[in-house]
């Protein structure tokens, strides 16, 4: 099971659309992924939901780092968790690689939510 890790606080929606496609996108080709946004709700306070987040990481098999993780002070912190535990650190264009090889990645239009 790998963690999706990227930005939300300061997007619209916590930017949970695109935490939702890309779960998506992972479970469609058989990769277990834990969904932040299926785990914290809006309302939840940034503390909270970092509490959260991190008490996940060790059942998780590494993270998938989502667009803009490196502008997440969340996303960082869960970066640097998963480095000090020898967890891998997958770029969303490099999981493709690594975790879905007979599969093309999703355009990251669609990702993002551009088209």
């Amino acid at each position: 099971m790998w963690y999706l890790s990227g930005p939300m606080s300061g997007h619209p929606a916590f930017n949970f659309p695109l935490f939702h496609r890309a779960a998506a996108a992972f479970r469609q080709h058989g990769v277990a992924v834990v969904n932040p946004a299926e785990i914290c709700s809006v309302d939840t306070t940034w503390s909270v939901a970092l509490a959260q987040d991190l008490a996940v990481l060790p059942q998780t098999q590494g993270l998938i780092l989502l667009p803009g993780w490196q502008t997440s002070s969340g996303a960082r912190l869960e970066w640097q968790w998963a480095r000090a535990h020898g967890l891998p650190r997958l770029l969303w264009s490099d999981a493709w690689t690594v975790l879905c090889p007979a599969a093309s990645p999703p355009d990251l239009a669609w990702l993002l939510g551009a088209s």
